[in-house]
């Protein structure tokens, strides 16, 4: 391990009442200059296309380390670059990790990217989860904890939960993700991955 990810594991965190204070200046300083929220850490201006991995829903990964999503299934290539080209030439597939989705996992996994991507309208959450009353209760608390607005029947995170949704994700990234990560970097073929 060199020296530079050796200082970076030690970089803390401020304390989240710093963290809120800043992500606040930062959001009200770009929504003043004009910049649109696309995500609850992405903002853009003007015309500029919109870019970020949550705007689709599935994907194919190409690469060591590159992840793919599928309906109810989740893989992620080795991270060995020797393994993940040995294992091409031999025409085999470099999935080192494979997961199965079950149908309820896989429609919150795609609310979760929705509350990321900060807007969504309530004809989507009708077309994914039907009549699922666990959905209307998760969005009427967040209504009345005012992390989400609601009007015409769109949805859209107030500043307030574009924050704690990022946090959460800081959260889930730092404490589980990481771990999958660092696993999957020192084995190349990982049996299993227990977070």
């Amino acid at each position: 391990m060199s020296a530079g990810i050796k200082k970076l594991r030690k970089v803390k965190m401020p304390n989240i009442f710093i963290r809120r204070r800043v992500y606040k200046t930062i959001h009200s300083f770009l929504l003043s200059r004009g910049f649109n929220r696309v995500s609850v850490w992405g903002f853009k201006k003007g015309a500029v296309p919109r870019y970020s991995s949550v705007t689709r829903d599935f994907y194919v990964g190409f690469g060591a380390g590159a992840a793919s999503n599928f309906p109810n299934m989740f893989y992620f290539n080795t991270f060995n670059v020797s393994e993940y080209i040995k294992t091409l030439l031999n025409n085999k597939l470099p999935i080192s990790i494979e997961m199965n989705i079950s149908k309820t996992l896989s429609k919150y996994y795609w609310f979760y990217w929705k509350l990321y991507d900060t807007y969504f309208s309530r004809h989507e959450i009708n077309k994914v989860f039907g009549k699922d009353k666990k959905i209307s209760l998760i969005i009427n608390i967040f209504k009345t904890l005012k992390l989400l607005g609601e009007r015409n029947s769109k949805f859209a995170l107030t500043e307030r939960g574009s924050f704690w949704i990022h946090l959460a994700q800081n959260y889930f990234m730092l404490n589980y993700i990481d771990k999958v990560w660092t696993i999957c970097m020192k084995e190349p073929w990982p049996e299993r991955i227990e977070i």
